[in-house]
């Protein structure tokens, strides 16, 4: 078991506060995500990280095609379902179609990246804690989170955007998000 001792940082989780201030917060928010996904990582593989900070996959797509694996397991399974097999085999087959859609492109992913995760003073991100699913991998991973668990705003778009406003390239940007949010949903659901 790992934890850190730290700074106390200013400010409160997001989730305590109004949709209307959330709504001011965003432009931190999405800077802080930017600085987490451009922070220098070194040399290292892909996925989840151990205590120490190591991943062991030596590919993205390898990471996911992990995902796929824990997916057919629980199709094949003896224990609880939740999801009958033809929509789980749906799932695994649009998993599969856009796993070649991402990128083997490394960065800094939170993983986690949610209100209940980020400190905040009212204008400024504060503190990003929570760091268990973090990982080294596609960016959009942490943009897939937000939209997923977030229904009143918009932050597939928000982040699109942002990122064609700074003239960064983003291809495949919806096949991406979707491929995460299957798994995001799939994973928290069902594991």
């Amino acid at each position: 078991m790992y934890y850190l001792i730290t700074e106390k940082a200013e400010g409160k989780i997001i989730d305590e506060f109004t949709k209307a201030e959330i709504r001011r917060i965003v432009p931190a928010l999405m800077q802080a995500l930017n600085a987490i996904h451009n922070f220098p990582i070194g040399e290292t593989k892909f996925g989840d990280w151990n205590g120490k900070g190591v991943a062991k996959n030596d590919s993205w797509k390898n990471y996911l095609l992990r995902f796929l694996d824990r997916f057919e397991k629980y199709k094949n399974s003896n224990g609880k379902k939740i999801l009958e097999k033809k929509v789980v085999d749906k799932i695994l087959e649009i998993f599969k179609q856009l796993i070649p859609d991402c990128p083997e492109e490394r960065r800094l992913v939170h993983g986690d990246y949610g209100f209940n995760n980020l400190l905040s003073d009212g204008k400024r991100i504060t503190g990003v804690i929570d760091w268990e699913l973090g990982k080294y991998g596609d960016f959009l991973f942490d943009v897939a989170w937000l939209s997923f668990w977030e229904e009143e705003l918009d932050y597939m778009t928000m982040f699109k955007r942002d990122y064609e406003k700074r003239n960064i390239f983003v291809p495949n940007f919806e096949k991406r998000i979707l491929c995460y949010k299957l798994m995001i949903g799939f994973f928290k659901f069902l594991f």
